[in-house]
């Protein structure tokens, strides 16, 4: 898998030095206070029994892909849109710099949308 590339939700995989088992892709780009992940994920066949069962990943730390969600057309557009803000909010982390939240989604999603030309449902 190159490491750049996004997965698709519903997309389930192992996690480097976790032994429970496997986890379904169900979101993107979490932030913390002090940290940034890729994903959102619950264990499968589990799924999300509460909150708390909800994990947070990073894609260095996937170890294996064993099945790939479905992609479609507004899914290949907006994982263009999401490496862009990803990448933006990558760089702030390396600074040092503050997340907030209009740097994760709000203007430059919007920008982002309009750049590649995509219509927002």
């Amino acid at each position: 898998m190159n490491n750049n590339d996004l997965l698709p939700i519903g997309t389930i995989c192992k996690v480097k030095d976790d032994k429970k088992g496997l986890y379904a892709i169900v979101g993107y780009s979490v932030r913390t206070d002090n940290d940034y992940f890729d994903y959102s994920c619950v264990a499968y066949p589990i799924g999300m029994l509460s909150k708390e069962n909800v994990y947070l990943l990073k894609k260095e730390n996937i170890s294996k892909i064993v099945f790939k969600g479905y992609e479609n057309e507004k899914f290949k557009q907006y994982s263009k849109v999401l490496e862009d803000v990803n990448q933006i909010v990558q760089n702030k982390v390396n600074k040092g710099q503050k997340i907030s939240n209009k740097d994760t989604f709000n203007e430059v999603v919007v920008d982002l949308f309009k750049k590649y030309d995509i219509e927002v449902e």
